[in-house]
């Protein structure tokens, strides 16, 4: 079955592009007052945040620390859930990270350059 895009459909709001990046991980956060460390996979990630899978459901809002690598690169960013929702069996979430950072720009346009 295909069906036609909607001309209504959500508008795109990236700045910067976005890549694909399959990956298990690990995000931290807080649950009252306590560390929670849990597992996630990556989606994608883009220089303005990252999309995870999570057996979670994670409130939108909620601050969490992200673990990821990038080639030989190991990153441990600060971000923000701002949604949510049920992917078949698990949480699919969309995260921003909380701060500009030049590093993590040049480290994926570089890593993503050479895989072309």
């Amino acid at each position: 079955m295909f069906f036609k895009k909607n001309k209504n459909a959500r508008k795109e709001n990236r700045r910067s592009p976005r890549y694909k990046l399959y990956q298990s991980s690990y995000y931290l956060t807080e649950n009252g007052g306590q560390a929670v460390t849990d597992e996630c996979w990556l989606n994608d990630i883009s220089d303005g945040g990252v999309s995870l899978d999570s057996s979670k459901d994670i409130p939108p809002g909620r601050r969490i620390t992200v673990l990821y690598k990038i080639g030989t690169k190991v990153r441990r960013e600060e971000a923000v859930v701002r949604r949510c929702g049920k992917f078949i069996h698990q949480w699919r979430c969309g995260c921003e990270f909380t701060g500009e950072d030049t590093e993590r720009s040049r480290i994926l346009e570089d890593y993503y350059r050479e895989k072309e």
